[in-house]
């Protein structure tokens, strides 16, 4: 099994846990949604909520959804629009592809009708207020993000890998930008 893979397989058993410990029978976690600046049409840079990058490779997807459900594959609510004015997100693909029930939809609204076979008073909702759709308020239960939080504290060999990847290429700017310092050049 790859480090992805099984990192999945990871949150999958983490997340079964934390649902059966704090009463829930799912948990469908939004991912965001772009923001605006104000009185324009610019965005600001998407951040993604936290619970929903950790287990998906998608932090340029805003309106994407998460649900996460005992026993079964996650489903992901990929939000691909046809758009004529900017370049919408690419087809789906990499390894998490095969790892997930997939659904893909052209409006953000329609995550609503992808997720209402879930919606229970007995799922956990988890995302910004803004996030909202009919039907997918999120609730943020305390006691489940509590457990969610500490378990992403702990690193899986996938998240270390990516880590030690990313130093790999941060490393030579650093030495590069010290060199700079010693020799009295600014930025």
């Amino acid at each position: 099994m790859s480090l992805y893979l099984d990192h999945l397989a990871t949150l999958q058993r983490q997340a079964e846990a934390a649902l059966a410990a704090t009463g829930f029978d799912a948990m469908l976690v939004a991912a965001g949604i772009e923001k605006f600046a104000f009185l324009d049409d610019r965005p600001y840079l998407f951040q993604p909520n936290p619970h929903f990058k950790h287990w998906l490779p998608l932090t340029q997807h805003p309106h994407c959804w998460l649900a996460v459900r005992p026993g079964l594959k996650p489903r992901v609510v990929y939000y691909q629009p046809h758009d004529y004015w900017h370049v919408p997100p690419s087809e789906p693909r990499g390894e998490w592809v095969d790892a997930v029930e997939l659904v893909v939809i052209r409006e953000p609204e329609q995550a609503a009708k992808a997720l209402a076979d879930l919606v229970t008073p007995r799922t956990a909702i988890l995302g910004e207020a803004d996030a909202a759709l009919p039907g997918l308020t999120p609730n943020n239960p305390e006691a489940l993000l509590n457990r969610l939080h500490w378990a992403r504290g702990v690193k899986s060999p996938y998240e270390l890998e990516q880590m030690r990847a990313a130093q790999r290429r941060a490393v030579p700017g650093h030495l590069a930008a010290q060199a700079a310092f010693l020799r009295g050049e600014s930025e």
